[in-house]
């Protein structure tokens, strides 16, 4: 379940990031960072069924087509052709699913210009406390949708 709500998190950055790919892109060569504002993403992960949830993410536009996300995680994004390629970070404790254990994962995710949604794809590592410090690998994938945030 951690792993889940992170990987919804993570995309919902993903997301964020298209979305502000889709406001007009300036040139500014050495021009000050610009907060574009919160944005939502509704994560559905491929399972069945389908595990959704809300994740929200701040973003900055940093020039050139190039954009930075925080909130829960960071990371940044770019604008190539008609996609945003997004990839967010995550490091967290996971004591909720293992006593002592450690969770990073990486999110990757592809968003349509035109509409900010797309899909997305985690890799997590989970290292469990209680198993002596075994490494846990998991792997996810599913859509992203922007919402109005709640």
């Amino acid at each position: 379940m951690r792993a889940f709500k992170l990987s919804i998190r993570v995309m919902l950055i993903v997301t964020v990031l298209a979305v502000v790919s889709s406001f007009s892109v300036k040139d500014s060569y050495g021009a000050a960072p610009e907060y574009l504002g919160d944005f939502c993403w509704e994560i559905d992960e491929n399972l069945v069924p389908p595990p959704t949830f809300i994740i929200k993410l701040g973003i900055t536009y940093i020039g050139s087509n190039h954009f930075q996300f925080s909130g829960d995680g960071g990371g940044y994004g770019d604008v190539v052709g008609t996609s945003v390629n997004v990839v967010l970070y995550k490091a967290s404790d996971d004591e909720d699913v293992y006593t002592g254990g450690f969770r990073t994962g990486i999110i990757n995710a592809t968003l349509s210009t035109a509409t900010l949604n797309g899909t997305w794809r985690v890799i997590d590592h989970v290292s469990n406390g209680i198993a002596g410090g075994a490494v846990i690998h998991e792997y996810s994938d599913g859509t992203m949708t922007l919402v109005a945030c709640p």
